[in-house]
């Protein structure tokens, strides 16, 4: 990196997701629309089935996409162990304008298994509606495989979400979603999401949204994708930390998906952060400066995202903003297969 090591300003990165929403992006971000329900923030993932290998792709103001950064200069952008141009994490401004399906994301031990890519997707939601909203989370007990299979068949979405844990969730709440969890987000949710870079989805409630049977499973046989999904029950006590932002922890998830993604967060209270490795902010509200050991200050205001090369080394933020800083796990998966998405 010739330059001063400095955050880059991002701009919206709409990708063709198959259900509707947006208006909740426009709004967080200050603009006067926004095009999809998801805007795949400081992104080096393309969008799959597409014929555009650039969707997906995030790019800063000023049009370099940060994956032709990150190619010029892999070690200033991912840090001294980086390799090649995988920065482990996807990060998402998610906008419900409908309620999601019932769906699940697998292991990365079942994504090397059926899907060659050793990466799977485990999630993890920051809700920022301000009025909150509703989530569903796991099962309450768990389904025979007769039951899955029944449901695959009947398409019952009301007595799939009558079988799963209801969770009413507020702004700054924090939620965990391990692989294999069935999950789904009702209308009007708006939440930062952090995972793993892929778009591996299980979708068991599918037909409503105009999807084959073959595509919901991702290609697979169903037999063997209804093996993926987690059938305990009792997830929500473990995955879900109410105020969990409110509270501004150094960490804001459980440590358990500090194997996937890690946030923290940066407030007036908690005002300075060592970066390891790549690192997207998402200012939350308020606005002030992000200073740096390099001189290279930057004004952030809310709704504003940020790509982060690990060269910055170090933030001081003043001002009365909130930053959620996003960031993969300090140790990725071995690369015995390709990254896919």
């Amino acid at each position: 990196m010739n330059a001063v090591p400095r955050p880059h300003r991002l701009a919206p990165n709409p990708v063709p997701i198959f259900y509707q929403g947006g208006p909740g992006i426009a709004e967080f971000r200050g603009i006067d629309s926004f095009p999809s329900p998801e805007d795949w923030v400081g992104s080096v993932s393309r969008f799959p089935n597409t014929e555009d290998d650039t969707i997906g792709l995030a790019a800063t103001d000023t049009g370099d996409t940060i994956l032709d950064l990150i190619k010029e200069d892999p070690q200033s952008w991912l840090g001294r162990d980086h390799r090649t141009d995988d920065t482990g994490i996807l990060v998402k401004l998610l906008d419900a304008g409908v309620r999601l399906p019932v769906h699940w994301h697998p292991t990365r031990a079942f994504a090397r298994e059926h899907l060659s890519c050793p990466y799977g997707k485990a999630e993890g939601w920051i809700i920022l509606s301000p009025h909150g909203g509703r989530v569903w989370l796991g099962f309450t007990s768990e389904p025979a495989e007769v039951q899955l299979a029944d449901w695959l068949r009947t398409q019952d979405g009301g007595d799939m979400l009558a079988h799963m844990n209801e969770v009413l969730v507020g702004y700054g709440d924090i939620v965990y979603v391990p692989p294999g969890t069935a999950h789904a987000i009702d209308e009007g949710v708006l939440l930062l999401e952090l995972q793993e870079p892929t778009s591996f989805s299980f979708i068991l409630e599918h037909e409503v949204f105009n999807m084959n049977s073959a595509e919901a499973a991702l290609g697979i046989d169903w037999a063997d994708a209804l093996q993926s999904i987690r059938h305990a029950p009792g997830v929500t006590d473990e995955c879900v930390i109410a105020g969990g932002l409110r509270s501004t922890p150094k960490s804001l998830f459980p440590a358990a998906a500090d194997e996937f993604f890690r946030a923290s967060v940066l407030t007036p209270s908690l005002p300075r952060a060592v970066l390891d490795g790549y690192t997207i902010g998402v200012v939350i509200d308020g606005n002030g400066t992000l200073r740096t050991p390099h001189g290279a200050d930057i004004e952030i205001v809310a709704g504003s995202t940020w790509a982060i090369p690990a060269a910055v080394g170090e933030l001081h933020l003043e001002g009365d903003a909130t930053v959620i800083l996003c960031r993969p796990p300090s140790q990725l998966p071995e690369l015995d297969v390709e990254p896919g998405a």
